[in-house]
């Protein structure tokens, strides 16, 4: 299979040109085979793979020593899902054994084509559009916050393994079928309630994926059907677990119906483009693929399924149920979302539910899952014990004006690629810009100013000028929909907004002040300080909540004198 690209068209056709060698890569005279050969799948994966008119998918086999071999299959996922990578094992295992599979069960290209094509012409396609569209129209969900910053492509991700106990995925099968539910439908039903806590969301936006492989055909065919669905998720109003299942399972009934329709289209539907990052938070996927019995002639083999470690999506769990002894839980995670410590700790918290659920069955409150251990039990009361002592007429602008009076040439601001500044440079800059606000805009106290830019040492500069004005800063996020921060800016109705891409806000109800034209400004008078008061509006942050529709959040400037101050003696 072939993929041609036509202006914003792609086409899938066959090509009689196939490369069917099997290079074998040698590092049996390695003093450390295995490692050598690891290093070499690395080297594999970090390759930009081409995409258009070339082969997609490649064997290899690499000879750890006499006795053993591995076997290597690559393939775009383009050309190959999951589901495909197991059926190329089991074809490879009886072409070894000489039970080569017949060539009509095999489903061509051109037959999953024409009916591609039938579905995009017919009224189930509009039907399925239109569902999305209402699906998804009131959702708002917050996204994921980037915690962590890294010269590494935004891309680069990793994938960690952990056994989950057969006896507990048995115990909670058996309790979910007493509800007439499913043990995957538990699972991702914990992993929700989990990430609701987590995020403060009542509302979690999935990625579902579905094989799509109906006929026996279609289950002996090396291809992709595999698509990914939206699957939003609610915890609003649920009080025990075994609803809260129940839930999900009516909702995966509920959109599977309507799952052909393509995730591209659809990501075109809701204006969500590629440089937004992935358009969910959050995937769950659960395979049942038996390979306790591969064999290569009497030979037992093991199956590996590897990843190229660029998965866009922050958090992603597989379980992986190969129906024999333990399941692994297979979580790739986004390095700008979580780092190896927090999904160890996600790993072991929802662990620590999945038993108690085991033990106790899903007639359980939510409340009662036991994801945090007795330690961070303990921490949390230790840490909320002790009473703050802080001045709650401080600002933040005022305490960071401070600091550069103490010690102007520490650094203030270390962003990736080298990018520096000092309390003595950030604090001038702030003035600068704040004195260009007060020489152009009436602005007072909880005025609004919107922030609309990309994580530089500028934004944090704006923010600090905007508080320097006695004005309250409102974050635009240039990576949401236009519709959300339509929503957003008409509730909040900001005076200015500051931006380095004023076009993202073109047509919204706000005027834009580029930072390219602050930098170039001249100003004439000097910045004039302003009182503030604890109580004043330092800034306003939108959420969905359980409806859906942005709501803004005031934060006082008191509020995040007492978050600074809990920070300072919690960490230092």
């Amino acid at each position: 299979m072939r993929i041609s690209q036509h202006g914003e068209e792609f086409t899938a056709y066959l090509s009689q040109d196939l490369d069917d060698s099997l290079p074998v890569i040698d590092f049996s005279a390695e003093a450390d085979a295995e490692r050598s050969a690891k290093a070499w799948l690395e080297t594999q994966f970090a390759r930009t793979q081409a995409v258009f008119d070339t082969q997609l998918a490649r064997g290899f086999l690499l000879k750890i020593s006499q006795q053993q071999h591995w076997y290597v299959g690559l393939s775009h996922h383009l050309a190959m899902d999951g589901f495909g990578f197991a059926i190329w094992v089991q074809q490879l295992a009886d072409l070894y054994n000489g039970e080569q599979t017949q060539d009509d069960a095999r489903l061509l290209l051109n037959e999953i084509a024409q009916l591609d094509n039938t579905y995009r012409e017919s009224a189930k396609y509009q039907k399925d559009a239109a569902f999305w569209q209402a699906y998804l129209d009131d959702y708002q969900g917050e996204r994921l916050p980037e915690r962590y910053f890294s010269d590494t492509d935004q891309q680069h991700s990793t994938r960690a393994i952990y056994p989950l106990s057969r006896t507990v995925f048995d115990s909670l099968h058996a309790h979910a079928g007493r509800h007439k539910l499913g043990a995957a439908q538990v699972l991702l039903a914990t992993l929700a309630y989990y990430f609701s806590l987590h995020t403060n969301q009542a509302t979690l936006l999935f990625g579902n994926p579905s094989h799509n492989r109906k006929t026996a055909l279609q289950k002996q065919k090396l291809s992709v059907f595999t698509s990914i669905s939206p699957l939003l998720i609610s915890t609003q109003g649920v009080d025990v677990m075994s609803e809260l299942v129940k839930q999900v399972a009516q909702t995966q009934k509920a959109t599977y119906r309507h799952q052909k329709y393509p995730l591209g289209q659809l990501l075109k539907d809701q204006q969500h483009s590629g440089e937004q990052g992935s358009f969910f938070d959050f995937s769950f996927n659960y395979l049942t693929l038996n390979f306790a019995d591969i064999h290569f002639s009497n030979q037992a083999a093991r199956f590996h399924y590897l990843n190229a470690n660029a998965e866009k999506i922050p958090f992603t769990l597989t379980v992986w149920d190969n129906n024999d002894t333990d399941l692994e839980l297979q979580i790739d995670f986004n390095h700008r979302y979580f780092d190896q410590a927090d999904i160890d700790a996600i790993e072991q918290r929802y662990q620590r539910a999945l038993a108690y659920l085991g033990e106790h069955g899903l007639d359980c409150a939510l409340t009662d899952l036991p994801f945090s251990s007795p330690a961070e039990q303990q921490c949390l009361l230790g840490r909320s014990a002790s009473p703050l002592s802080y001045d709650t007429e401080l600002s933040l602008h005022e305490q960071i004006s401070r600091q550069a009076q103490l010690t102007p040439d520490a650094i203030a601001i270390d962003m990736p690629g080298g990018c520096t500044l000092s309390y003595a440079q950030l604090d001038a800059g702030a003035n600068r810009i704040a004195a260009y606000l007060q020489q152009h805009y009436s602005l007072s106290a909880d005025s609004m100013v919107g922030v609309s830019t990309e994580r530089h040492a500028e934004m944090v500069m704006a923010i600090l000028a905007t508080l320097k004005t006695g004005a309250a800063y409102l974050p635009l996020d240039p990576g949401y929909p236009s519709a959300r921060l339509a929503q957003i800016i008409d509730d909040a109705k900001p005076v200015v907004t500051l931006t380095d891409n004023p076009a993202i806000l073109q047509g919204l109800a706000t005027d834009t002040l580029s930072l390219a034209t602050l930098n170039d400004a001249a100003v004439s008078t000097p910045y004039q300080p302003v009182a503030h008061q604890g109580d004043n509006l330092a800034y306003a942050i939108y959420t969905s909540g359980s409806t859906g529709k942005p709501k803004g959040v005031a934060i006082s400037h008191r509020n995040i004198n007492a978050l600074l101050s809990w920070a300072d003696t919690v960490y230092s």
